[in-house]
């Protein structure tokens, strides 16, 4: 049986799952000098959890693209299985944004919202440097450009605009594609690594509005609607 290693931090009103880039374990996100895992808790005034991927740290298997889509779709039932109540949020960095977007394109129940942060729309795309190139052949990999159209929560993405492993049109681009984006956050001086290691505390207050405003207000007027329909039923009958 494979085993996966994660983390929680507990706080009150929704969880976030973080998914981590793929040069990263729990090991570094523990760390006091970074944006680590309990400073998103309290930041963003949620319940936080973290896994690693198969194959990294403590995580038995074998890192793959088939392997992290089946990683976070394990965390995810563990999260809706203990802790039913609460609302959950993806938050991907990097490489996590993949593993974000995968699982969001499932629609699966509970989904509050996404958070992609320094996304790339997919692997043949980010190689050839044509984030918005409508088709790629069957050897991309990692193909969020394909996926992100399916996600119908709201999402939110954040990037650099001084981002050299992945230039800032492949969140743009994916921004545009999204359904239900909000406003994305594009940092001028931010690059790949500074965009979320709290070098700029922009990013974690723009996502704590996103989890505190934006997706609320979504809720709110899914809500009223539903109301509001159902009235006219009534009236109808």
């Amino acid at each position: 049986m494979k085993e996966i290693l994660y983390l929680f931090i507990l706080a009150l009103i929704q969880v976030v799952i973080f998914c981590q880039p793929n040069a990263s374990d729990l090991g570094e996100y523990l760390q006091p000098c970074c944006a680590n895992i309990p400073l998103m808790a309290e930041l963003f005034d949620t319940d936080v959890y973290a896994f690693d991927y198969s194959g990294y740290g403590y995580s038995s298997g074998k890192p793959s693209e088939a392997n992290i889509y089946a990683d976070i779709r394990a965390v995810y039932e563990f999260v809706r299985k203990t802790r039913p109540d609460k609302k959950i949020v993806l938050l991907g960095f990097s490489l996590g944004t993949a593993t974000v977007s995968d699982m969001a394109a499932s629609r699966p129940e509970g989904l509050a919202g996404v958070v992609l942060v320094a996304p790339f729309t997919s692997g043949l795309r980010l190689i050839g440097d044509q984030p918005e190139k409508p088709t790629t052949c069957t050897l991309d990999r990692f193909n969020t450009y394909e996926k992100v159209g399916k996600i119908v929560v709201p999402l939110l993405v954040c990037h650099g605009n001084q981002d050299e492993t992945i230039e800032v049109e492949h969140g743009l681009e994916l921004a545009r594609l999204a359904r239900r984006a909000v406003p994305p956050l594009i940092i001028d001086e931010a690059n790949h690594i500074t965009i979320f290691n709290g070098k700029y505390m922009q990013t974690f207050t723009r996502i704590r509005r996103f989890l505190d405003e934006e997706i609320n207000q979504s809720q709110e007027c899914e809500t009223n609607a539903n109301i509001h329909d159902s009235a006219q039923e009534k009236m109808i009958m």
